[in-house]
């Protein structure tokens, strides 16, 4: 709504069809006011390092020497809220673990059927999309500095070398394999498995089915291709210069280092106990390698390879994990099959240690998809380590047990075997005494992703984005009643209702992820991108995990709903005048109201039974209103979060919810109520939930 002056103003809506029509208005009152903005200053840092491919850098290690130091104000944002922290018109999801890169004064971003994006760095603005080859681009580009050159992955297997500075094809080369499926939700069933091609020296390398190719960068002609022999890659490639190695994982659950210079195996692996297949709920022989990545420690002549496991993993070997190194390690060597991260040599592929990390992740109703993947740092003194989420801790139930820490990774430190954790304060563990509302690191079965920038630790969650400055890491620290100090940065939020949304985005004071009033999740300090109107917009533009990057003197988060949020340097509260038109806040909720009482008028009908099949034609039709599903219960899954009811096995039935906090409406918790087999008729508003349709139940009527 445009305005050219200040004044009352009646908005009059009419609907029609074929049945009639109806009329109403809402009147509305508006005026010039002063409006506050952030400044724009940027402040360099004194480390340059620029984030221009996957994980930051060809061993994969998500780390970065550059650090931007606090405070931080907004500097723009994409894909994300409009001036008023309503989402933005066309607002798309994002593919899993796309990651924004930088480049030539330009942020990247992989967006799926939409192809690849190129950002101008000062204010977000879009310079070009394309997408060559008309398929999908699910894989993070990469950066070359030297050529000004971008090259993306496309999943009809070709790779493309695009002139960053415009988008236009320069070179391309197929490979003549297929990208493989990956997991996908109702939204997006033709996602592919994201497979980032690696820049190193005058090369780029990528896997597409089961190849690893080498190619000139400079005009994509072959040097040499490998062939794993049968199973496809589903890891992107790492890279270790030392050792000249090149590391992917089969989808059989194999690692394969192949010679950088020649193609050539140079050792082949298979450190689980496990075969390849789905876990599910309780699979104990059962892994998977999509979605994950290997990660070099080079120093220490390290690979680090993580698979994803069964959900009841969460509970074993200890339904609670113990903050005690020598029990977590016993436990896991006499059961391996709850070995979930493994450290091999790069000189042979043989395990080098048993890794005292417990499964997690951020699943639910019996799926747990793969975990956090480590970022390595390596010090001055030549030490290393690897950041991570660790299991460990006098939770309050069994899915509490997760904290910030350290992975030893050599014999530096003589008070910690290598694959021994050191815990890290957060929040209420060591930082707040009494504690401050909820702060704490989010659940084993919600484990954040991680990335290091200097001393700053960094976790994307679904909801929010945590941060944290690590102040001493002395050798005597690290046990779980002597942590390792670090204090708050500032933190970030989808939504929040504990303060009014204005165009700083910013709290100095605790705030939480409140989702229109569905969640709770606190944070110290920080920032919010969207008014708490969205509710769960993570769930309908789902993409698995929210991530960070540090670059260019930039902070970048992408949330899980795909909104591109950048943060700089400078003082959030330091603001300028100007003078902008503003409407009475009520407006919007004020018009949506008009508009959904005339289309209750227009569009009354009798309530209809809906099947899956309706939904995989017209599932738009369907979303935010009331429906009525009947059918048979084929799988009852409860935990924390509450009941989960599956009707009909395809890939449009909606998920029946029953949250906790209704339980007590029924004579007994559902999950005692409602067994597979039973013929249930529901009835509810249709919506999402992490990307697929769902159906909350608040009544049990």
């Amino acid at each position: 709504i445009s305005l050219s002056s200040a004044g009352t103003y009646t908005y009059t809506l009419t609907c029609t069809n074929s049945s009639g029509s109806a009329s109403d208005s809402v009147t509305v009152n508006a005026q010039t006011q002063t409006v506050p903005t952030t400044t724009t200053t940027t402040t360099p840092t004194t480390t340059f390092e620029e984030w221009t491919q996957f994980a930051h850098d060809p061993m994969r290690t998500s780390y970065t020497n550059q650090v931007v130091p606090p405070p931080w104000k907004w500097k723009w944002s994409w894909n994300g809220p409009d001036a008023n922290g309503n989402p933005v018109p066309g607002k798309f999801r994002l593919p899993r673990n796309s990651q924004p890169i930088t480049g030539g004064g330009r942020v990247y971003i992989a967006a799926g059927s939409r192809g690849v994006y190129a950002l101008n760095n000062s204010n977000g603005s879009v310079i070009w999309n394309v997408n060559p080859g008309g398929a999908r681009i699910d894989s993070t580009p990469a950066y070359d500095p030297q050529s000004d050159s971008l090259f993306v992955l496309s999943s009809n297997g070709t790779i493309y070398k695009l002139n960053a500075s415009n988008g236009s094809i320069i070179a391309s080369y197929s490979s003549g394999q297929i990208i493989p499926k990956g997991e996908t939700n109702f939204q997006d069933p033709n996602q592919t498995l994201p497979l980032p091609p690696l820049l190193y020296g005058d090369r780029v390398y990528f896997v597409a089915g089961t190849k690893m190719f080498a190619l000139n960068k400079n005009n994509l002609s072959v040097i040499w291709s490998y062939d794993s022999g049968g199973s496809p890659f589903v890891t992107p490639v790492a890279y270790s210069p030392s050792y000249n190695r090149l590391i992917a994982v089969t989808r059989d659950l194999f690692v394969h280092a192949v010679d950088a210079n020649s193609g050539s195996l140079v050792w082949r692996t298979k450190p689980t106990i496990r075969n390849y297949g789905d876990p599910g709920e309780s699979n104990q022989s059962l892994a998977q390698a999509e979605y994950g990545w290997p990660v070099i420690a080079e120093r220490t002549g390290l690979v680090l390879i993580k698979y994803r496991l069964d959900w009841n993993a969460l509970f074993n070997p200890f339904s609670i994990w113990p903050p005690d190194n020598s029990i977590i390690r016993s436990a896991l060597e006499q059961n391996p099959q709850y070995q979930a991260l493994f450290a091999l040599k790069l000189s042979d592929g043989s395990k080098a240690f048993t890794t005292n990390i417990g499964h997690g992740g951020w699943g639910d109703g019996g799926y747990l998809p793969m975990g956090n993947i480590p970022a390595v740092k390596s010090f001055p003194d030549g030490s290393e380590v690897a950041y991570l989420v660790i299991r460990g801790h006098q939770a309050i139930n069994t899915v509490w047990d997760s904290l910030y820490g350290e992975l030893v990774l050599d014999n530096s430190n003589p008070n910690f075997q290598p694959g021994y954790v050191r815990w890290i304060q957060y929040g209420n563990y060591g930082w707040y005494n009494p504690p401050l509302s909820n702060i704490m690191v989010p659940a084993t079965d919600e484990q954040p992703y991680v990335i290091v920038a200097g001393n700053y630790l960094f976790g994307g969650h679904w909801i929010l984005g945590q941060a944290l400055e690590i102040k001493d890491r002395s050798s005597n620290l690290g046990t779980y009643t002597n942590p390792i100090k670090s204090g708050p940065l500032p933190h970030i939020v989808e939504s929040t209702n504990l303060v009014p949304y204005n165009s700083s985005h910013y709290s100095n004071s605790m705030i939480a992820a409140t989702a229109g009033g569905t969640e709770w999740r606190a944070v110290p300090y920080g920032f919010y991108i969207y008014n708490d109107s969205v509710g769960k917009i993570y769930d309908q533009y789902w993409s698995g995990y929210a991530t960070w990057v540090v670059s260019n003197n930039t902070i970048y988060f992408l949330s899980t709903d795909g909104a591109l949020v950048a943060l700089e340097q400078g003082n959030p509260t330091q603001l300028t005048e100007i003078r902008k038109l503003t409407v009475d806040e009520n407006l919007i909720k004020n018009i949506s109201s008009l508009a959904s009482r005339l289309l209750a008028q227009v569009f009354s009908s009798p309530q209809k039974e809906i099947q899956p099949e309706d939904l995989s034609k017209n599932f738009d039709e369907y979303v935010n209103k009331e429906v009525f599903l009947r059918g048979k219960i084929t799988k009852v899954v409860t935990n924390h979060r509450g009941t989960f009811i599956k009707l009909h096995q395809t890939p449009y039935s909606p998920t029946i919810i029953i949250k906790p906090d209704v339980y007590s409406k029924f004579s007994e918790p559902p999950f005692k109520i409602f067994k597979p087999g039973m013929n249930v008729k529901v009835k509810g508003i249709l919506t999402y939930y992490r990307g697929d349709l769902a159906i909350y139940i608040t009544d049990p009527s």
